[in-house]
């Protein structure tokens, strides 16, 4: 993988911890709200998408029916995101910066979803295996 999927990646975490931190903890304090209930389950179970696919791309090439996984990884995550919106809209008023950071996350994604197509097209191609690869840095990272 290149730099800049890694660096799209890392992007994608950060201003993902900055909306958890600032909008959803400090500003909103959803734990502490019973009618964001819904919202944080499916935040939780997009965080667990994440942190599956996150790993298993730092340590990892998951070639041939293995790029199945992936993809069903990052296609749930997309449908979630759909919901999450929905559930958001439902159950409070959004602030402004916390629109844009969801926009610019969103477009962040698609980015990602671009430039991963060539890469999981690749590994498509090749025999069912799971390889161990290290990215240095950006594994750890």
């Amino acid at each position: 993988m290149n730099n800049l999927i890694w660096t799209m990646l890392t992007l994608q975490a950060v201003m993902g911890f900055i909306d958890i931190i600032v909008h959803h903890e400090l500003l909103e304090r959803l734990a502490w709200r019973s009618s964001a209930r819904r919202e944080l389950q499916l935040h939780g179970i997009r965080n667990l998408l994440y942190t599956l696919f996150y790993l298993l791309i730092a340590w990892l090439e998951l070639h041939g029916a293995w790029v199945a996984l992936l993809i069903a990884v990052l296609l749930t995550e997309l449908l979630l995101t759909f919901w999450d919106w929905i559930a958001e809209d439902a159950s409070r008023s959004l602030a402004p910066s916390e629109r844009v950071l969801h926009g610019l996350l969103t477009i962040n994604y698609g980015v990602l979803l671009t430039l991963l197509a060539p890469l999981l097209w690749r590994w498509w191609q090749e025999p069912t295996a799971l390889v161990g690869i290290d990215h240095g840095l950006w594994s750890w990272l």
